[in-house]
């Protein structure tokens, strides 16, 4: 499956992303590795919108993102969007992105059903704007916290958890 190979892609990226911070290489390694023709090729609803759009806002291509959030919420299905946990976690990054704190934990929250862990950075990162830092300590305790088997979250952890136990000691 195209779309699946291209969601481990980007998922590798980010991850590298996550741990390195370095935007050239990252961007480097989006342009080889990602194509608007295969894009374009694909089923709308097996593309990975959310980790496309996560990787655009975590490149600081804040408008590029916006631009796949309107794309996605015009060409894939109402029934569909309803149950895209990956979308739900971009649209968390993008309110954390334009400082919404108080809609980031509820993208979040929507975009954690079923996977223990996956978005509690993000609700982490909400917290701490909303000055609740108690909060934000059990979020990312959450976050540093081993995930359920069969969690999606097996898939983010390695990009998350050097990040989470950082916060988690500035907030101690």
């Amino acid at each position: 499956n195209l779309g699946t190979a291209l969601r481990e892609r980007l998922w590798s990226i980010w991850t590298d992303l996550q741990l390195r911070g370095d935007t050239a290489a990252t961007r480097a390694r989006l342009a080889t590795h990602f194509r608007v023709a295969l894009w374009d090729s694909l089923p709308v609803t097996s593309r990975p919108w959310g980790e496309l759009i996560r990787l655009q806002l975590a490149l600081g291509r804040v408008a590029e993102a916006k631009q796949l959030v309107a794309q996605y919420e015009r060409t894939v299905p109402a029934e569909w969007r309803r149950d895209d946990l990956s979308f739900d976690r971009a649209l968390a990054q993008l309110a954390l992105t334009e400082n919404r704190p108080v809609d980031a934990i509820r993208y979040a929250r929507a975009g954690a059903r079923g996977c223990g862990g996956c978005t509690a950075d993000l609700v982490g990162a909400a917290f701490v704007r909303l000055g609740q830092t108690d909060s934000a300590i059990v979020a990312y305790e959450r976050a540093v916290a081993p995930p359920l088997y069969g969690s999606g979250f097996q898939n983010w952890r390695p990009a998350v958890l050097p990040r989470a136990l950082f916060r988690l000691g500035e907030l101690y």
